[in-house]
C-alpha cells in the first residue's frame, strides 16, 4: 500500500527530486512557511534525509536530499 502524502509533502519531493538543497532554498522553491515545511519534512521521515534541526527557527539551516534508493519510491509517489 503506497502512503498518502498531502500537498505540501509532494511539493518537498518534487524540489529534492530534482536537486539536494538547503532549507531556505527548499523554502523559496516550494512557497511552504517555515512551519509547513517541518511538519512536511517530518512526515517524510525515512524517504528524505535531513541534515539539521526541525524547528521552525532552524529548518531554513537544514540540508535536505534524496536518497538514491529511494528514487523509483518517490518516482511512484509522483507519478500517481
Amino acid at each position: 500500500m503506497m502512503p498518502q502524502f498531502g500537498d505540501n509533502e509532494m511539493k518537498v519531493l518534487q524540489a529534492v527530486r530534482r536537486s539536494a538543497m538547503d532549507g531556505y532554498r527548499l523554502l523559496s522553491v516550494t512557497g511552504l512557511k517555515p512551519q509547513a515545511l517541518v511538519d512536511a519534512l517530518l512526515k517524510l521521515e525515512g524517504v528524505v534525509n535531513v541534515k539539521g534541526e526541525l524547528v521552525e527557527g532552524r529548518v531554513g539551516e537544514a540540508y535536505v536530499a534524496l536518497p538514491p534508493n529511494n528514487r523509483s519510491f518517490v518516482d511512484m509517489v509522483l507519478a500517481k
